[in-house]
């Protein structure tokens, strides 16, 4: 058996019941030494070659709460009513190579050989920390997403109107008779409002405000009609290869918010790309059975068919950390850009009731899915 003990009067009743338990047992004397452990005591606690027997308790106790813990043991001692520590608070526990975990403990006393001694119950809540900051962070994304929404439509909003009146006086002006010098720098000046008008409507779409004139239409004929801007952005090094389903059943959706979707994830994919690869852009129906979703669509969870469009990419791929992140405004993990390209896909998906799931791998290249509900 893989617990040990020094006192007979255990007997193997006991020692069966402490190997039965699912947390770490521990049978400690009026002096602080371990008297019994069970085989999950080792495993948590060992790290060495030096048996857990034997070893005074105060070694699984980090240096600077060792005292405290001396006193809470002799309190304990007097007081001879079961406890429990670390609930709803941080409290670690040493292995004996110095290393720590968070844990939770339940003192229980044992009367033995006319002593007091302590049954340890000891439950490892590392996953269960993981996770309960996992969900500190979610809750704090989804705080500074919020703000961030709510700036985007009122900055999206007011630029609007600024360029609006910046333009339109503009091309007033443009109706009389100027020199070219001063008509070249006037138009400079449309060029850049209609830039900054663009960069207005993705604030927007990011909302979830911008104006939607939804259409029946075939995702096949969306990506035909860009086929030339698309080989425009991935230029000569990179291949480009269509497999279009022969049955292209119609969506409800805004083309022109579609095909900016699709020039933005052909960008991403040149940019992943260093040198010759090759992309592709496939369209079929089918079934929902995706699990791993950045963008999920309402329907996900009912049965019913969608069409889809796959952007496969031989680049260098993507971390989970920048999957978890490619839709927040203003992250990017190049150079150039302002970082908004995909947080503005997301807000057209969402609007559209469509998903998008991602497969990746650093250095193998990336699988971008598009999920839209079959008319």
């Amino acid at each position: 058996m893989a617990a040990r003990t020094y006192i007979d009067e255990l007997g193997r009743g006991f020692m069966v019941a402490l190997e039965a338990s699912s947390s770490v047992m521990l049978l400690v004397d009026a002096d602080g030494v371990i008297r019994a452990a069970n085989e999950l005591a080792e495993r948590t606690f060992r790290a060495t070659d030096e048996p857990l027997v034997g070893v005074a308790l105060g070694r699984l106790i980090p240096p600077e709460s060792r005292d405290a813990h001396a006193e809470m043991v002799r309190d304990f001692l007097r007081v001879h009513e079961p406890r429990e520590m670390g609930r709803g608070r941080y409290l670690e526990a040493a292995r004996l190579d110095g290393t720590r975990l968070p844990v939770e403990v339940g003192l229980s006393p044992v009367e033995l050989e006319d002593e007091v001694w302590v049954l340890c119950s000891i439950v490892d809540i590392t996953l269960r920390r993981g996770l309960e900051q996992q969900l500190v962070n979610s809750a704090l994304d989804a705080r500074r997403l919020e703000g961030v929404t709510r700036l985007a439509r009122g900055v999206g909003h007011d630029l609007n109107n600024m360029l609006a009146c910046v333009t339109s006086n503009v091309e007033y002006t443009l109706d009389f008779e100027l020199p070219e010098e001063v008509r070249g720098c006037l138009e400079d000046v449309i060029e850049a409002s209609k830039h900054s008008a663009k960069l207005a409507n993705e604030l927007l779409t990011f909302a979830g405000v911008s104006e939607k004139e939804f259409e029946a239409v075939g995702l096949n004929a969306i990506v035909r009609a860009l086929v030339p801007v698309l080989r425009a952005i991935t230029g000569s090094t990179i291949q480009l290869e269509f497999e279009l389903c022969d049955h292209d059943p119609d969506v409800q959706v805004n083309a022109l918010q579609i095909q900016q979707v699709m020039c933005n994830l052909i960008d991403n994919a040149r940019a992943a790309i260093d040198g010759e690869g090759v992309v592709t852009i496939e369209t079929r129906v089918e079934s929902l059975s995706v699990d791993r979703w950045v963008v999920r669509p309402p329907g996900a969870s009912a049965p019913g068919k969608f069409v889809v469009i796959e952007v496969t990419d031989t680049g260098h791929g993507m971390s989970d950390e920048t999957i978890s992140r490619m839709c927040e405004p203003y992250f990017s993990t190049r150079g150039e850009g302002r970082g908004m390209g995909m947080a503005a896909v997301c807000g057209i998906l969402e609007s559209h009731g469509a998903g998008l799931s991602v497969e990746s791998v650093p250095g193998q290249g990336s699988v971008i899915k598009l999920y839209f509900p079959a008319s």
